[in-house]
């Protein structure tokens, strides 16, 4: 795993990567004691260090992407509230562990934001939102009193929010409810359709709205004063088994060269591109830069742009 982390991170470096999102995912850390595993976590900063890529740490809010005993028992609790499912237990637990993996990589990360696409999470429990924003609201203020000067973002709404009219229902909402514990915002900023392959007709960067939807998200933000816009999780799909040279390929590079001239006239701080290889073995379709060893097209649209 050592070794697959740092010839991914040499590869970044060649290709122009800047800055990489590392998730740390509290129930895949925790032990069923109480203790934590850091080492896949400590392999991905090392590599990114060594190789001069600047990391932006995730924590991942979902109320069923918890370790086990957490989950149990919120299933266990009846109720349809935040405050009958989760006791104060548990969101000292989860700030513990927001606490231990800050102290640990703050001499490397001084950024860090809350993942989840928080608009489509809160289709699935009633109380989904109300745990999101206690979650944050119960940490951030020990999370800025251990690392002063620290940035701190969340509300990474999926393209969905921006997409529909009117624009950000869920970031306006959440945004109400946090922004003074937040700098800013980081989107998950997908357009859609971009599904490349036969019979897909996927937008380009103007039918795709990007720039508008970007514009209104930091309208929304600077209302509040804060500038802080990032994308935390951007990028196109296509079809896996076509051969490598092909037209939707081309196309499909063509937007994102596109996307990202876009982007660097906006006031946004940095776009993580998803993602560096195969999604999801065995899927139909890819978001990867590269399929197996062999760069898509992509890859030198994105190191021409991106950089």
């Amino acid at each position: 795993m050592a070794d697959t982390h740092e010839r991914n991170a040499q590869a970044m470096h060649r290709l122009g990567v800047g800055t990489k999102g590392v998730r740390m995912a509290w129930r895949e850390i925790e032990r069923p004691d109480g203790s934590y595993d850091w080492s896949a976590i400590d392999q991905a900063v090392e590599a990114c260090v060594r190789n001069n890529i600047k990391i932006i740490g995730g924590f991942e809010i979902f109320s069923d992407h918890i370790p086990k005993k957490y989950r149990e028992a919120a299933k266990s609790r009846p109720g349809k509230t935040v405050d009958e499912k989760f006791d104060a237990a548990y969101f000292d637990a989860a700030r513990k562990f927001e606490l231990t993996a800050q102290k640990r990589y703050q001499k490397h990360i001084k950024e860090w934001a809350y993942i989840a696409e928080i608009d489509l999470l809160r289709s699935i429990h009633p109380y989904e939102a109300d745990h999101y924003v206690k979650r944050i609201c119960h940490a951030a203020p020990a999370l800025r009193q251990q690392q002063p000067g620290m940035i701190l973002t969340a509300i990474g709404c999926s393209g969905g929010d921006g997409r529909s009219l009117p624009r950000y229902r869920t970031l306006r909402m959440l945004w109400q409810r946090l922004h003074d514990q937040l700098d800013g915002v980081s989107l998950d900023q997908y357009t859609a359709p971009s599904n490349y392959g036969p019979g897909n007709q996927p937008v380009d960067s103007e039918s795709g709205m990007l720039r508008e939807m970007m514009l209104e998200a930091y309208k929304i933000i600077s209302a509040n004063g804060k500038t802080f816009l990032s994308i935390d999780e951007k990028g196109p799909h296509i079809t896996y088994n076509l051969a490598m040279n092909n037209e939707y390929a081309r196309n499909m590079a063509n937007v994102v060269a596109r996307d990202y001239i876009i982007v660097k006239s906006l006031p946004v701080k940095h776009w993580l591109y998803y993602g560096w290889n195969r999604w999801r073995d065995g899927g139909s379709l890819d978001y990867g830069l590269w399929k197996k060893a062999s760069p898509r097209h992509t890859v030198s649209a994105y190191a021409a742009t991106a950089r």
